[in-house]
């Protein structure tokens, strides 16, 4: 049986990482900048989130996974 859902995969969708990525993200962060974002927005990463950031930052393809509530969105 043929499921046709191309048209409806190919539709735009707005979630969390289209909302919150900055449109002219920073590449190779400073620490200080990092400390900088942690403070303006009341945030404190864990070291595994920091070990994230960096990665991210050092790869050009990079897979962020985790379930609901492990910090995933504040990383981005």
């Amino acid at each position: 049986m043929r499921l046709s859902t191309m048209e409806t995969s190919a539709l735009p969708y707005e979630d969390c990482c289209t909302v919150f990525t900055p449109k002219h993200p920073a590449t190779h962060p400073r620490k200080e900048l990092v400390r900088k974002a942690e403070m303006e927005n009341g945030i404190t990463y864990e070291e595994l989130q920091k070990r994230a950031i960096k990665e991210a930052v050092a790869n050009s393809v990079f897979v962020l996974t985790g379930g609901p509530g492990t910090g995933k969105t504040t990383v981005v």
